[in-house]
């Protein structure tokens, strides 16, 4: 039997965070693309520091420079990355 795996994607307040740690899914994800949700690092970087340990957190990018996935990464950011440009 597979198991579903559940991400809430979009975190861009600390009431987004307190909510994820509440509901424990899977993955969380933060959008650096253009959008409403969109957020820059030192947000992301404090949101994923109010986020549990456990959960693992998702960039969702639109043609990102390589490097800049590469130092969110490197910082603990986020553990997964999803590309939805040309890359």
């Amino acid at each position: 039997m597979k198991h579903t795996l559940i991400k809430i994607c979009g975190l861009s307040r600390p009431q987004d965070a307190e909510a994820v740690n509440a509901v424990r899914p899977d993955y969380a994800g933060f959008v650096f693309a253009p959008s409403r949700r969109q957020v820059d690092e030192a947000t992301a970087f404090h949101l994923r520091g109010r986020l549990d340990a456990d959960i693992r957190t998702v960039g969702v990018f639109v043609n990102a420079e390589p490097e800049r996935i590469r130092v969110l990464c490197r910082e603990g950011v986020i553990s997964v990355i999803q590309l939805h440009g040309d890359e």
